[in-house]
């Protein structure tokens, strides 16, 4: 998790060094996205076993950079 935060942290400063700005709407939605998967997080932490919670996870990133690159490949 905290690759992923120091990821996305360079890649907001670069965005921004350039020029760029947020996407605000965009920004507000994964926001409240990240606060409903904590919420269901914070649930199955008593009930679910910590090794199947990370294995859980490592399958969710796995599935994001398949779809990653296939919208790359489909560009």
């Amino acid at each position: 998790m905290s690759l992923i935060a120091l990821n996305c942290a360079i890649a907001l400063t670069g965005a921004l060094m350039a020029g760029g700005s947020p996407d605000w709407p965009l920004l507000g939605t994964l926001i409240v996205i990240a606060m409903v998967g904590l919420g269901v997080g914070i649930k199955l932490r008593g009930r679910t076993d910590p090794k199947t919670l990370r294995a859980g996870f490592a399958w969710f990133i796995v599935l994001v950079a398949v779809g990653l690159l296939a919208k790359v490949a489909a560009a």
